[in-house]
């Protein structure tokens, strides 16, 4: 009861300072300590035999709960707050903390993303449990256009994080166009016809945090209830599959009408197919931006 209201004393506290949270985490160590101990000496006096009555989950939450414990009193001793491939769920061993430094969480908890439009139509082209540096992602996400596709792309339109000096160099080493501002002090004067390019690019640049927007709220990429991390991996995709299906429905519905010359209802069809978005989403059976 000792770690349980010691817990509950830190989780009602608004503003956790680092003598109280310090203070929880050596509370929690030596309880597990204390029933890691009891479990073992339960062991030595009846033989391992006990073990074959466990299942194989079983003792990958026992293998799990080990791991975490070894983590958390190295972190504690060593005075540190981070470690390789922390584990902050027993149940989900491959979950990891994401510094986001959002206003509504600071850290989140899921798959990251690495996602690419082409017209229209969205490709993931990484998916990664862990927290890593998503401009490394930028090289991977042309080779794998070139690959589709047969040849380099025109145009690339990425956010700053993409837009380091080693992935500029590769970009203009494959002589492809990216309308962005350049490193370092901006000029004095500014070609108009670039400018508008630059324009254009952030306003088409947008369709991809639109794309994280719809596949939360309209195909529940965001609720991700697979426990194990290649169930949540085919959630993922089975989210992002919906939504380009969506699109090559919408393509095929305004080609109809265009063909039928049927244009004065295509504006209306449309938006009333729009709205079907939702029963074609994904149900709620089973549960994650670069989105976390």
């Amino acid at each position: 009861m000792e770690a349980s209201q010691a817990f509950i004393c830190l989780i009602k506290k608004k503003r956790k300072g680092k003598k109280l949270i310090d203070k929880t985490r050596l509370i929690q160590i030596r309880c597990l300590k204390a029933d890691f101990q009891t479990f073992l000496d339960f062991l030595g006096r009846h033989t391992s035999d006990l073990l074959s009555c466990f299942s194989r989950h079983d003792f990958k939450c026992l293998n799990a709960a080990f791991k975490m414990f070894e983590q958390q009193k190295m972190m504690f001793e060593q005075n540190v707050r981070r470690c390789a491939d922390r584990i902050i769920s027993i149940y989900q061993p491959h979950l990891r903390p994401i510094v986001r430094g959002k206003a509504k969480a600071k850290v989140e908890f899921g798959a990251k993303v690495g996602a690419s439009i082409v017209n229209g139509y969205t490709y993931v082209d990484h998916l990664s449990w862990d927290a890593y540096n998503e401009s490394s992602d930028l090289v991977t996400q042309m080779e794998l256009y070139k690959k589709r596709f047969g040849m380099l792309l025109r145009e690339v339109q990425a956010d700053k994080l993409y837009l380091g000096k080693e992935n500029r160099k590769y970009i203009k080493a494959c002589h492809v166009d990216c309308y962005n501002h350049p490193l370092g002090r901006p000029p004095k004067e500014e070609n108009d016809e670039h400018a508008e390019d630059k324009r254009r690019a952030v306003g088409e640049r947008n369709w991809i945090e639109a794309t994280f927007g719809t596949s939360k709220r309209i195909y529940r990429a965001n609720n991700i209830r697979a426990k194990l991390n290649d169930t949540a991996d085919t959630w993922i995709g089975a989210c992002f599959f919906a939504k380009n299906i969506m699109k090559f429905l919408r393509g095929l519905l305004c080609l109809f009408f265009e063909k039928t010359g049927s244009r004065d209802f295509k504006k209306s069809i449309i938006v009333k197919f729009n709205g079907l978005a939702g029963v074609f989403s994904i149900p709620r059976t089973c549960m994650v931006d670069s989105a976390p």
